[in-house]
């Protein structure tokens, strides 16, 4: 279920509830309880938005078959804001979270539910926190420049010197309604742990950093960089 919908002159203010069951549109297996997400926005003048958003529940995973075993919630909030004048586009958000996912602390590998583990053993709780900044500027209608940064600790608890950093810049051409073109540079590095990050490609992923074990301190490190060229039809 879902409500959402904008109060006051020009939209002032904007908002979107949600109460939800299952593990998303992709995954329509049931779950056992109901999540609750929600944002609002507030826009006090035409070129400033503000807005804060929230997270509560079990993200889909406890169902009959785990549901009597020891199991953590998930939360999360975040707060952004944007600027659009003369061009620019800026923004900002930050976030802290728990227990969506957790590192090893014998190897730093970063994938573990911290909401289950489908059997009696607990799972180990964890939080992460993070900012991202990104920025654009239209030339024209046909050219633009963009460029976005990200950084974020996402087990602050288990493994608190894991860190992962990305940053992208780009061009984009529109040629015409409904088609972008984009030449992108992207660059990403994970400290002191390994993760894995989310592909362009459909449900894909690849893996960033090295395993490292507590006698070492989990100093293994990893990068992945890449230039591509993106195309966006809409329709």
């Amino acid at each position: 279920m879902n409500a959402s919908g904008k109060a006051g002159e020009g939209g002032l203010f904007t908002y979107s509830l949600s109460i939800v069951n299952g593990n998303g549109y992709k995954n329509p297996s049931r779950s056992k309880y109901v999540d609750y997400e929600g944002r609002v926005g507030l826009t006090p003048v035409k070129w400033l938005t503000v807005g804060a958003g929230f997270y509560s529940g079990h993200l889909g995973q406890i169902n009959a078959s785990n549901q009597d075993f020891p199991k953590n919630s998930a939360s999360r909030w975040d707060l952004a804001a944007g600027v659009h004048a003369a061009g620019f586009r800026i923004g900002a958000e930050y976030f802290e979270a728990k227990n969506y996912k957790s590192a090893s602390a014998t190897t730093g590998v970063y994938s573990a539910s911290a909401i289950t583990t489908g059997s009696s053993t607990a799972p180990v709780s964890d939080k992460a926190d993070g900012f991202s900044a990104w920025t654009s500027y239209d030339f024209n209608a046909t050219w633009s420049v963009f460029a976005r940064y990200d950084t974020a600790k996402p087990s602050k608890d288990v493994v608190s010197d894991l860190k992962d950093t990305y940053f992208n810049v780009g061009v984009d051409l529109k040629p015409r309604k409904g088609i972008d073109v984009a030449l992108v540079y992207k660059d990403e590095k994970v400290d002191n742990g390994v993760m894995s990050i989310s592909g362009a490609d459909a449900n894909g992923s690849y893996t960033i950093g090295g395993t490292g074990s507590s006698s070492n301190g989990l100093t293994t490190d990893g990068k992945f960089s890449e230039i591509g060229l993106y195309a966006q039809f809409t329709f």
